[in-house]
């Protein structure tokens, strides 16, 4: 409710899913069960969905088609956002594939915004 009036003009998402102990994890597949950070990131996300559909009639310039911008930005793990794992050569890498993870970001928040009635969400 704190922030309710930003929620209700948000017209773009800059998409990451973080916990408490790291700024970018990895998802796997986007299904919340055993993630409830992905589960609090998909509420959130429906929620500006929701405010936007309700009040993007109100934009001094409304949109032509009802689309709310996401921009999935995931960046390597040498800019210390995220996980690294010890690889069997005992290197540290990435925890996961980034470009995958985009994708699935994508995915996700398209499955908000229809889930809410947004029609046709595309990633």
């Amino acid at each position: 409710e704190l922030i309710e009036p930003v929620l209700a003009r948000t017209r773009y998402l800059h998409g990451r899913i973080g916990t408490s102990g790291c700024i970018q994890v990895d998802v796997g597949d986007g299904s919340t069960e055993g993630r409830p950070h992905v589960e609090h990131f998909r509420a959130f996300w429906s929620r500006v969905a929701e405010r936007f559909i309700a009040n993007v009639a109100l934009d001094p310039i409304p949109p032509a088609a009802l689309e709310l911008g996401f921009a999935p930005e995931l960046l390597p793990a040498e800019f210390g956002y995220a996980r690294q794992i010890r690889g069997a050569d005992g290197t540290l890498t990435d925890e996961g594939d980034r470009w995958t993870q985009a994708l699935v970001l994508g995915t996700i928040a398209a499955e908000c915004f229809a889930q809410v009635g947004g029609g046709g969400a595309r990633p």
